[in-house]
């Protein structure tokens, strides 16, 4: 009788090992939390980068599709043109309160004559604060 008593208290956990074990599980815990935080943080700085250069690519295939004399008329001097429609919200009905500022230029004659270089860039602001832009240009042929 005395050797089954032994066996019966040697075979549970003690409360120290219980207390590793919680102490382990915690931190493996806190780092999938982590982890989960931060995918979340890079997710939606991808959307706004994507969101961004579709309204780039938007614009620009807009333009790509006009005259060249109608594209010429619609900045003069080179000077950027901000969107009127700006800031633009591409879902309003989302809880990201995100917008977007598109601006473009035109320039006749360059890279060299018979070229018009057009560039579109968009603007947004990142949850950091740090205004964020993406840019792309083209270049059309002229009249």
């Amino acid at each position: 009788m005395g050797r089954k008593r032994a066996q019966l208290s040697q075979s549970g956990f003690t409360l120290l090992e219980t207390m590793v074990a919680l102490g382990i599980l915690a931190v493996g815990t806190l780092g999938v939390g982590a982890s989960i935080l931060t995918a979340i943080k890079y997710a939606t700085q991808s959307r706004n980068a994507t969101q961004a250069m579709y309204l780039a690519v938007d614009q620009l295939e807009v333009m790509r599709l006009m005259s060249a004399p109608a594209v010429l008329a619609m900045v003069p001097n080179a000077n950027f043109l901000d969107d009127p429609t700006n800031p633009i919200d591409p879902d309003p009905n989302d809880d990201d309160a995100t917008t977007f500022d598109r601006r473009w230029r035109i320039e006749d004659d360059v890279p060299e004559g018979g070229l018009i270089t057009i560039t579109v860039e968009v603007d947004y602001v990142d949850r950091m604060g740090i205004t964020r832009t993406v840019g792309l240009r083209t270049l059309k042929a002229g009249t």
